[in-house]
């Protein structure tokens, strides 16, 4: 499928993707943007959302990059955009992996199991 799809020209794949004619697919496109009040929003937008959604579901840039047709992994970073939810999951996960244990000392500085030692103005025990 990838294959025959690459084969296409860009006009080629409007019409056998969609079975209409580019006029009419951006007529239509027009009119259901218009119909449900959403304001300055193109048909290109939806290949920036395409690249946002793939990314934040796969984490897989190289074949973004290959999908969208880019030659740098620069440009499809333009088209890959992470919601504020995603990035903030992101954390927790990574927060969640962590064991570490931060204990505050006289100098009202946290002791980390690494050794570490961070300035910080708390004095209760952290489990992190």
């Amino acid at each position: 499928m990838v294959s025959v799809f690459e084969s296409m020209t860009s006009r080629d794949r409007i019409s056998t993707l969609f079975d209409v004619s580019e006029d009419v697919l951006h007529t239509e496109f027009t009119k259901a943007v218009k119909a449900a009040g959403i304001q300055d929003f193109r048909f290109h937008d939806l290949r920036h959302s395409f690249a946002s959604h793939f990314i934040m579901r796969t984490n897989d840039l190289p074949t973004l990059q290959k999908l969208l047709g880019h030659h740098s992994p620069a440009m499809t970073q333009r088209y890959a955009h992470l919601s504020k939810g995603h990035i903030q999951v992101g954390m927790l996960t990574f927060d969640a992996g962590m064991d570490v244990i931060l204990v505050s000392n006289p100098q009202k500085q946290l002791v980390a199991e690494n050794s570490e030692t961070v300035s910080a103005p708390i004095e209760r025990i952290e489990r992190v």
